[in-house]
């Protein structure tokens, strides 16, 4: 048992892309121009979206044993995050390249928390 993550570190994980995700996307909106910016933004929400289903995924499916709820939300969560992606470009005329530009947003934090995860067990 001593191979297991602890619960804690997946929440810290989580906080720490919370965080940089608020900070980066409220740079955004004070640097930026409008729709590049709003299009960064719900980028860096989408991704948000998308990676609080997983942890509720693996929540329910690791932690909870409630495969009926873990298929639902892994069924569900593609469309309606699809669907919200088509219905935002298409109201707002977001860009795409930055909405793109919002989900790597979440590669540095990623990276700079497993740096300190394999620092933390040396």
């Amino acid at each position: 048992m001593e191979d297991e993550i602890p619960i804690d570190s997946f929440k810290s994980f989580f906080l720490w892309q919370l965080a940089t995700a608020i900070l980066v996307s409220c740079l955004a909106l004070l640097i930026g121009k409008g729709p590049i910016a709003w299009s960064f933004v719900v980028g860096v929400a989408l991704m948000t979206f998308s990676l609080m289903s997983l942890g509720m995924a693996v929540y329910l499916g690791f932690y909870k044993k409630n495969i009926a709820l873990l298929i639902g939300v892994i069924v569900f969560k593609w469309p309606i995050l699809i669907y919200v992606v088509y219905k935002l470009v298409e109201s707002f005329s977001l860009s795409f390249l930055h909405l793109a530009a919002g989900y790597g947003v979440w590669v540095l934090p990623s990276i700079l928390w497993l740096g300190f995860q394999k620092t933390k067990q040396e």
